[in-house]
């Protein structure tokens, strides 16, 4: 997993006026890693509406974004060196897109985020979350007591300070603004948010996070009105199997998502969907200890599961590895998370 330099806001926001150039200076947070299978998952469940979405282009997508970055375990995430080589909108596409990720990346960490995204582009204007005319979150992430966060995400590719800038700052205030909106109606209460702004080089990512509220709340019925099930249609999307995980069937396909310059270690990427969810809760377990483990002591391979979707990241070698022997891997790591967590068991 790749490695982000977290920057925080010590103090509470603040209010205009502001400053003509900078503001409060951001203090360094531990760092956080990232796992780029985790963001192309995130993507994919984040559509704002029932789409013809296909795992051709979810692999495209994703190796698009994957090849104008470095992703090696344990290194800083960075742009490649030829990144600036692209034209303007395919930077804008990867920044935005890797944005988001980090966001992401961010509601795991912060807010126990386990996998329930929501849209807020899904919503009628009507809703009460869209609050009337004006800047509204990204996201909304479910929390492990129910609750829901918001989240903003912004991606750029210049260098950052360490300090709030005006845009930034313009945007919380659009934020404060949204969540008034909401809190003022009947019946409702001011909402939590947090936002993320990520600023990718070729040397490093920093992350500029901001996180003032409270998680609110939105019924199963609520959120059936902007939550679009995606698993359905990429399996649809796909009549070639790929074996089986875990006895379940599988359909997906690789794609090389080798960065564009050096060092060009070669990179493969896998999307997948299983028939069905995958309902051993112990099995599930492991695999979510896997998928937070340097994929360097696991063959190089970096895995996640989320609901019936699969993303795999292969580095090395001149093919990706054919149906038998990605199971076969799979199962080995396995194997290897639960003899350690037995010697770590029986050592405590």
């Amino acid at each position: 997993m790749s490695l982000l330099d977290v920057r925080v806001l010590p103090t509470a926001l603040p209010t205009a006026p502001f400053p003509r150039y900078w503001g409060p200076k951001l203090v360094a947070d531990p760092p956080l890693t990232f796992s780029v299978t985790r963001f192309a998952l995130a993507n994919a469940t984040a559509l704002p509406k029932p789409n013809p979405y296909t795992i051709g282009t979810l692999l495209a997508e994703t190796a698009l974004q994957i090849s104008h970055l470095d992703t090696r375990p344990g290194t800083p995430l960075r742009l490649v060196s030829s990144f600036n080589s692209s034209s303007s909108h395919i930077r804008r596409f990867v920044a935005e897109a890797t944005g988001l990720g980090i966001c992401t990346a961010v509601a795991h960490q912060r807010c126990g985020w386990g996998g329930r995204i929501l849209n807020f582009d899904s919503l009628r204007t009507s809703h009460w979350l869209v609050a009337g005319i004006g800047p509204r979150p990204d996201l909304a992430y479910g929390t492990p007591i129910g609750g829901w966060v918001a989240g903003e995400a912004r991606g750029r590719t210049d260098a950052s300070r360490d300090r709030m800038s005006v845009e930034e700052f313009d945007r919380t205030v659009a934020l404060n603004s949204w969540a008034s909106r909401v809190g003022r109606q009947p019946n409702r209460r001011t909402p939590k948010w947090f936002m993320t702004w990520s600023y990718l080089t070729q040397s490093e990512t920093k992350v500029h996070y901001y996180d003032p509220g409270h998680p609110f709340h939105i019924s199963d019925a609520e959120a059936a009105d902007f939550i679009h099930p995606v698993e359905q249609a990429l399996w649809a999307s796909e009549e070639i199997g790929y074996g089986r995980l875990h006895g379940v069937s599988l359909r997906g396909g690789w794609r090389d998502a080798s960065p564009l310059s050096e060092p060009r270690e070669r990179t493969w990427l896998f999307v997948g969907v299983l028939a069905e969810p995958i309902d051993d809760l112990p099995y599930l377990e492991l695999l979510q200890v896997l998928s937070e483990q340097d994929p360097s002591v696991f063959g190089g391979v970096e895995w996640c599961l989320t609901g019936r979707l699969v993303c795999v990241l292969a580095r090395g070698g001149d093919y990706p590895p054919d149906a038998a022997a990605l199971a076969e891997l799979l199962e080995d790591s396995l194997r290897q998370v639960q003899i350690e967590r037995q010697r770590h068991s029986e050592n405590d």
